[in-house]
């Protein structure tokens, strides 16, 4: 997705009003669905074995929440104005965006080369098993068929739909 959007905003007439509506969708999954599945169900089990929730990977990743959803705060409007026709966006909505797709990329990065292994070292099979238990309930929270809704619209953007 970010690559996508990426390319798409680097055209100088950037993407179709279309796909900046799914994109403000999708991030909007991102922020809800991904970050309160660690926030909610992981986080907490690594403070319980000794994690510290300040500084360290979890300060890291916290700090990095909020980040996003600080730029998020900013994107989302502009996304839906461009969206909706207001061509005068563009600018600040890809300087936004670009600073989105940086930090979820290096994020995801840390995630997946750092916090999730060393989650996996922690956490016992059951405690494993709780945690895809919560993240499951989280996407229950957010209406059936929610992952491959999402998967769908990812599809498109991935596609410049």
């Amino acid at each position: 997705v970010f690559a996508a959007m990426e390319a798409k905003f680097s055209a100088a007439e950037g993407p179709s009003p279309a796909l900046v509506g799914l994109l403000v969708d999708y991030l909007h999954y991102v922020d809800r669905c991904h970050n309160q599945k660690e926030e909610l169900h992981l986080f907490p089990r690594l403070e319980a074995k000794g994690m510290p929730r300040h500084g360290g990977p979890l300060g890291v990743m916290l700090q990095e929440h909020e980040r996003a959803q600080q730029i998020l705060a900013r994107l989302v409007p502009l996304a839906t104005d461009y969206a909706g026709g207001g061509k005068q966006a563009l600018s600040e909505l890809r300087a936004a965006f670009g600073e989105y797709a940086a930090l979820c990329k290096d994020h995801f990065w840390k995630e997946n080369d750092i916090l999730y292994p060393m989650a996996l070292r922690m956490l016992g099979e059951a405690e494993a098993a709780e945690v895809v238990v919560g993240i499951e309930e989280v996407e229950a929270s957010l209406g059936a068929g929610t992952r491959e809704r999402y998967y769908r619209i990812a599809q498109e953007i991935d596609a410049g739909r």
